[in-house]
């Protein structure tokens, strides 16, 4: 599922999750859902940030060596 669509999935979730009763038969399985979208959201996220500092990584110029005119 692309990011985008698991976002979505899980705004629907918490909007259902909002309309059932704490004690209800179905929001135990909700809210734990609900914790699984977010661990996986939390997952890419950090594996995006990490794609990004390699990238930047790869793409930051050399460092000069010494000093101009020295």
């Amino acid at each position: 599922m692309r990011d985008d669509e698991l976002r979505e999935a899980r705004r629907d979730l918490a909007v259902g999750l909002s309309l059932l009763r704490p004690g209800s038969a179905m929001f135990g399985p909700a809210h734990a859902h609900l914790g699984l979208i977010d661990a996986e959201l939390a997952q890419r996220h950090r594996a995006g940030q990490k794609d990004s500092l390699r990238q930047q990584a790869e793409h930051r110029p050399p460092a000069a060596e010494g000093r101009p005119g020295t």
